[in-house]
């Protein structure tokens, strides 16, 4: 019986890992590197335009078009072409991953091209990207946790570990500030 069970589970386990994977391809900062209109490139400088995306794997999204108004929060979602970003309006932007891009062709022969931006230490508990741990990163944490504005790097924020940022956290960096012996993970 015991075999039997088990078969099920390690399948569930494999499939759950293998969709973890692929939402991990996405996750990261995402810098518009061209534009394309009609087969010509252009670069975002000269344009004018700068655009990030931060994509968290909490599904959250930061979209930095570098405006007075500051980041706006949005969301992004796996599908089946790729992912969707929404804004904090919940205009919608599919983009797919093509060649270690994403891409989103807009309309009338327009595509946006995003790279990467190179992976930054990971800091446990430097929820503001500062690469330090202070009492700035638990207010940050705070602040994400009471409206979900706060920019924050929700893989050094979550210092616990448990797939969440919460007060826990910002109760750990405090606890971590004032010298205690804590391990942020």
């Amino acid at each position: 019986m015991k075999k039997l069970l088990s078969l099920p589970l390690v399948l569930l386990m494999l499939l759950c890992g293998m969709a973890f994977a692929e939402a991990a391809d996405y996750v990261g900062v995402w810098e518009l590197t061209s534009v394309e209109f009609d087969g010509t490139h252009y670069a975002p400088e000269d344009m004018g335009v700068d655009m990030t995306m931060t994509l968290n794997r909490d599904g959250s999204a930061l979209l930095d078009s570098g405006s007075v108004s500051g980041p706006a929060q949005g969301y992004w979602v796996e599908t089946s072409r790729g992912i969707t970003v929404y804004d904090d309006v919940d205009n919608p932007m599919a983009l797919v991953l093509s060649n270690g891009k994403l891409v989103s062709d807009i309309k009338y022969g327009l595509k946006m091209n995003y790279t990467r931006r190179a992976a930054a230490s990971v800091v446990p508990g430097d929820a503001d990207g500062n690469a330090s741990v202070g009492i700035a990163d638990a207010i940050a944490i705070l602040d994400y946790c009471a409206d979900g504005n706060a920019a924050v790097n929700t893989s050094n924020a979550d210092v616990n570990a448990d797939g969440r940022v919460d007060l826990h956290d910002a109760l750990l960096v405090l606890q971590y500030v004032a010298g205690w012996n804590v391990t942020l993970k």
